[in-house]
């Protein structure tokens, strides 16, 4: 039955959920601050504006040869004086470098020791084409110096590299990759990368030899610019979008981002340990344990382009100790698996959107961390159907919350016993709300029924409805996961497209239909009690489901699926429930005998009744002044 109370607790938790699907799921607003753009294109340019410590000559742009060039071109007098000790490295031959194991193929450029390609092996897009992370000039990573007379920037040189030939790595094997900027035979600019078997992460080494000659003394620092350009890899951009963004972890081991849907920037933050671009289910982090101060990080996003799904920059500042320093970074170019981040014990699994960002939501992450993903983790290990496993889940979840049901059916079958008296007393105190109210809790508190009943169960489900929505579209081992009909729980499961019309709705979801179906369903099983006079409440547990048909038609098919499981197993368990545990006419004896006994004092009723009490002496004292 739908009575009041239950009225009451659906009310609250669409209420709840309605704001926070709304929060969590707003589109992207009309760019401001247009101005923040030129950030992310500086960032793949010159550092022409960059201060050096001693008045530089004009910079006009060294000759860069093609890949197929050979070694002949002319130190002139403008490349002496823009590189420096370094001119003779601007005419090294341009050639690509590839490193792999048996996850990651990374590409790396000579010129400016650039990677210039990532390639993730066991994944496909969603369109079943290689993963390439970042390909072409997609990927733009600098470091900036100084040396005397000049200012280095790292992408506009060629290193010296000896590798023809791919490099291989297998199992516990770790190779090598150094590119060299000579000043001299052992005076250098060293770039290493470094690739262990079966891992995700590279290592990154900056190496500074011998250049006491070449840096200044007075050079204690270094400029690292960052930009990368996501491209789209999953089957809804509009959704990728809501999941990618830039997270940094602060000294503090504080991880916070900027992953909104709109462009975002902020400056000069405190020195962080992290810094990764996220998409929503792979990210690129740059790791240095000595920590990096960030002048300015920023995304660029715009909800009308398509070519794209994010723009990311980052630059930051990192401390140079001396001519002689060693710089030691790492790359985690991977999935954001929760497990296997956290194994990496860096704070990285807070990548995972486990909550809300919004404060009010952001403690339901506990659900997830601690009930959710180690049960779903515990499943999958007797089956890789996840199918089946959110199935299991979702029974288990039902099971765990049947004594709410039972109180809340329970509720339901008292009031509509009640209803002829609580009918009567309405009629008796029409014209006095405060008396009836007053009368009501009394026959409440005699029967046994409690007012938090109805919506208690209510409330207690929407943590773990929550936690749903954001386990479900960050977890990637549903990423391309089929089930029935669905090729891929991670996203819609799409069984008519067409032309978008309203809102931009371009298909219909049957995991999403099937669910409305079920909820209206149990909504007209459920008859309300004739008592219930205000049409909006009557309506709604009918108006609900129409709505998140609508709300939820581009959701993953994994999370409409263990919603339209929640809603069987409710309608089942109710129907049992009602046939084999309670019988109403042993539950119609036992209320007849109650009504003729006092009620017991204390808990909730009675404090309801002791505030009403209060309420009416005020009302007939304020009424007595009135008369005098």
């Amino acid at each position: 039955m739908f009575d009041r109370n239950t009225i009451l607790g659906i009310t609250l938790s669409i209420a709840i959920f309605i704001v926070f699907v709304t929060y969590s799921s707003k589109k992207a607003e009309k760019d401001r601050l247009l101005e923040r753009t030129a950030f992310v294109t500086d960032s793949t340019k010159n550092y022409k504006e960059k201060v050096v410590q001693k008045p530089a000559p004009t910079v006009v742009s060294a000759t860069i040869l093609p890949s197929d060039s050979t070694n002949d071109s002319i130190l002139d007098e403008t490349t002496l004086e823009k590189f420096g000790a370094f001119s003779s490295n601007t005419s090294n031959p341009i050639k690509d470098v590839v490193i792999e194991n048996e996850l990651l193929k990374v590409t790396i450029s000579t010129k400016g020791a650039e990677i210039k390609s990532i390639q993730l092996k066991n994944f496909k897009t969603w369109d079943q084409k290689p993963l390439i992370l970042t390909m072409k000039s997609d990927n733009k990573m600098s470091l900036g110096f100084n040396i005397k007379n000049a200012y280095i920037l790292s992408d506009e040189v060629i290193y010296e590299n000896e590798n023809n030939t791919p490099i291989v790595v297998n199992g516990n094997q770790s190779k090598s990759i150094s590119f060299k900027l000579k000043a001299s035979p052992t005076e250098y600019f060293e770039q290493v990368y470094t690739l262990k078997g079966n891992s995700f992460l590279v290592n990154y080494n900056i190496n500074f030899v011998n250049l006491n000659n070449v840096i200044p003394a007075g050079a204690t620092d270094l400029t690292l610019k960052w930009a990368q350009t996501t491209r789209e890899i999953e089957k809804s951009l509009d959704y990728e979008r809501r999941y990618s963004g830039i997270y940094y972890q602060y000294q503090n081991d504080d991880v916070e981002g900027l992953t909104g849907e709109k462009n975002e920037e902020v400056s000069n933050l405190t020195t962080i340990k992290w810094i990764s671009f996220k998409q929503q289910f792979f990210n690129m982090t740059l790791l240095y344990k000595d920590g990096m101060s960030p002048k300015k990080i920023s995304t660029i996003v715009d909800s009308k382009d398509k070519t794209y799904n994010k723009k990311f920059a980052a630059e930051l500042k990192l401390a140079l100790p001396s001519a002689n320093s060693n710089l030691n970074f790492q790359y985690y170019f991977g999935p954001n698996d929760y497990n296997g981040l956290k194994k990496m014990d860096n704070g990285m699994e807070d990548l995972m959107p486990l909550a809300s960002t919004w404060k009010i939501f952001s403690w339901m992450g506990f659900v997830n961390e601690y009930g959710i993903i180690p049960l779903f983790n515990f499943l999958k290990n007797f089956t890789k159907n996840y199918g089946v496993v959110i199935f299991i889940i979702a029974l288990i979840i039902k099971l765990i919350l049947t004594p709410f049901t039972i109180q809340q059916t329970r509720q339901s079958m008292v009031m509509t016993i009640m209803k002829p008296d609580l009918d009567k007393l309405k009629e008796k105190y029409k014209d006095d709300p405060t008396k009836f109210s007053s009368e009501q809790m009394k026959l409440m508190s005699k029967v046994g029924a409690s007012p938090l009943s109805g919506c208690l169960p209510m409330l207690l489900q929407m943590p773990i409805l929550i936690a749903m929505y954001n386990f479900f579209p960050a977890s990637i081992d549903l990423r391309q996961a089929h089930f029935l009909w669905a090729n891929d729980l991670s996203t819609y499961d799409a069984i008519w497209v067409f032309k978008p019309i309203f809102f931009g709705i371009d298909h219909v979801s049957l995991f999403t239909v099937l669910m409305t179906i079920t909820s209206l369903a149990s909504a007209f099983i459920t008859p309300q009690p004739a008592q219930q006079d205000n049409p909006a409440m009557k309506y709604m547990p009918y108006f609900f489901p129409i709505m998140l048909l609508f709300m939820f038609n581009s959701f993953p098919a994994a999370l409409t699926y263990y919603y339209l499981l929640f809603n069987l197993f409710s309608i089942l368990q109710t129907f049992l429930i009602k046939r084999f545990y309670f019988d109403e006419d042993k539950l119609k004896a036992e209320i007849a005998d109650k009504k003729t006994k006092e009620p017991k004092k204390g808990g909730w009723m009675q404090k309801i009744e002791d505030m009403q009490k209060q309420q009416q002496s005020q009302a007939a004292s304020q009424n007595s002044k009135k008369k005098k």
